[in-house]
């Protein structure tokens, strides 16, 4: 199995292996994430009127497999390749924890720190041990400042939905900065979301 071969350093093998069973599946995954994009695409409304059966999923299998595979490729020296994998797999399921893991360190080693921290961030959340440490050892906290900054610029010109983005990858960085919340409360106010402004600045 592909595993095994990986256990035996044998990567180009494991490689082979992982992408045989990608190719096998290939359709069943396609065909799930189609209908999965299209209930996503549903209002509220319309989903509550589904059936339990009705609700589209994707088998977490699938992800394993492209998991797998971007270790392979890590391992092998192919990050390119790997962080596609690693994508590949977030896709299919967005709560990996693992994946998000491994992704965030090919970025974290690209330079692109901020995006590398929300990733941990969000399998810290998940519960994943590694993440936490990763998150300490990588200061991801200071990240949240770097958005703050960029997104107090954007507010300072009127661009409040961008800055909306950065003031959110603050708070999901640091939520416990009390002015990443005031000022994406001034975003929501600038955009007239008067409800959700509301919130922040409670």
């Amino acid at each position: 199995t592909g595993q095994k071969k990986m256990n035996a350093g044998d990567y180009q093998g494991a490689i082979a292996e992982f992408s045989s069973a990608i190719k096998m599946n290939q359709a069943e995954l396609d065909a799930g994430l189609k209908k999965r994009k299209e209930y996503n695409t549903l209002s509220n409304y319309e989903k509550a009127q589904l059936e339990n059966g009705d609700v589209p999923t994707v088998k977490h299998a699938f992800a394993v497999t492209y998991y797998w595979r971007g270790m392979a490729y890590f391992a092998a020296k192919s990050t390119e390749l790997a962080m596609k994998d690693f994508d590949s797999a977030i896709e299919i399921d967005p709560d990996y924890a693992d994946a998000l893991v491994e992704r965030c360190i090919i970025k974290h080693d690209a330079g692109k720190k901020g995006e590398g921290c929300l990733d941990i961030r969000a399998a810290a959340d998940l519960g994943n041990a590694k993440a936490k440490e990763l998150g300490e050892d990588k200061f991801c906290w200071n990240s949240s400042l770097d958005y703050y900054q960029e997104g107090i610029t954007k507010l300072n010109l009127n661009m409040f939905e961008k800055a909306l983005i950065d003031f959110n990858h603050a708070v999901k960085l640091n939520p416990d900065y009390s002015k990443n919340f005031m000022r994406r409360g001034q975003c929501y106010y600038g955009l007239g979301k008067w409800e959700l402004a509301l919130k922040d600045f409670s």
